[in-house]
Formats: C-alpha cells, sequence, structure tokens
C-alpha cells in the first residue's frame, strides 16, 4: 500500500458514495479499511473529505 490519498483511491471513494463502484473499488476500500459492508468506516470518511479538499485545491 503506497499511500492513502491517491488518485485511484479517490475515485474508488466517489464510485462508492455515487452506489456506482465495480468490485475492484469495494476491495480496495476494504483492504484500505475504508469500507466495512456497505458503508465507510471513519478512516474512508476521512479520506473522501481529503480527496474532495485536494480535488478542489486542483480545479
Amino acid at each position: 500500500m503506497c499511500c492513502l490519498l491517491s488518485r485511484t483511491n479517490c475515485i474508488a471513494l466517489a464510485r462508492f458514495t455515487a452506489g456506482k463502484s465495480t468490485s475492484e473499488d469495494r476491495a480496495l476500500l476494504a483492504q484500505l479499511k475504508a469500507r466495512e459492508g456497505g458503508r465507510l468506516t471513519r478512516l474512508g470518511e476521512a479520506l473522501l473529505e481529503l480527496c474532495r479538499q485536494a480535488y478542489a485545491k486542483k480545479h
């Protein structure tokens, strides 16, 4: 696991929260401990917020 705040992880989180995640997205998020079952963990919620902030700064 290289880094938690990566483009791939951010895309997986965005798709998961939009209800459009793939099985690969769900597996990645489970591996990162960012999701448990059908919802985000506290870590997942924090990562999603960091992703949103990072994306907002770029655009």
